[in-house]
């Protein structure tokens, strides 16, 4: 396969790493992305989101630690910065956000990765 034929997505609007990630299947995650690092920027429904965000949704921790390494920030936007904080809370996932502080600023937090150094996810309105 070549990396475009990576990035078709099916009649649901999915792709196969979409399908890989929306289940936890870090192998086959990890397999696909070593051919194609864009998949993790590719958005699907039904909230128009990345795969990490995906993955938060669906509670795939493993793969949510794992998409943190390798998603661009530039590919987090206000929306999805605060659906991967609310999910964390929403599921008690709280390592996460212990590993990821967070540092309030006036109006606005912000969640600084692990995974990027001292690079900003995202910052938001209060």
């Amino acid at each position: 396969m070549t990396e475009e034929d990576l990035e078709i997505k099916d009649d649901y609007g999915f792709t196969a790493f979409a399908y890989a990630t929306h289940i936890g299947n870090i192998e086959m995650a990890k397999c696909l992305v070593r051919k194609n690092k864009k998949l993790v920027s590719i958005r699907s429904p039904p909230n128009n989101a990345i795969p990490l965000i995906n993955a938060c949704r669906q509670s795939q921790w493993e793969m949510v630690d794992y998409l943190c390494s390798l998603t661009p920030l530039e590919e987090l936007d206000d929306r999805d910065g605060a659906a991967l904080i609310s999910q964390c809370f929403l599921s008690n996932y709280y390592r996460l956000l212990q590993t990821n502080p967070f540092k309030c600023t006036g109006l606005y937090a912000v969640c600084i990765p692990k995974w990027k150094s001292s690079q900003f996810i995202s910052t938001m309105d209060l």
